[in-house]
């Protein structure tokens, strides 16, 4: 696991959020985990495969979290 990056983020239904991103490497792909900064729960997840050239975007679409309530 590698400390990627640190930006601000459109999250669909949240708004704009700064979010820190981790960034995991393994045989055939790369996972992309999108942390809230204030919360500092998940809010979406990208995952890129290198052997068959997908990607696959996993975003939160509901939640009880109360700093993630939508905006």
């Amino acid at each position: 696991m590698e400390l990627k990056d640190e930006e601000e983020r459109y999250v669909e239904g949240l708004g704009v959020r700064k979010l820190t991103v981790y960034e995991f490497k393994h045989d055939g792909g790369t996972e992309l985990v999108y942390v809230d900064s204030g919360t500092l729960w998940p809010v979406m997840v990208t995952y890129k495969d290198d052997i068959f050239g997908f990607r696959i975007d996993l975003n939160i679409v509901e939640t009880n979290i109360p700093g993630l309530k939508r905006r």
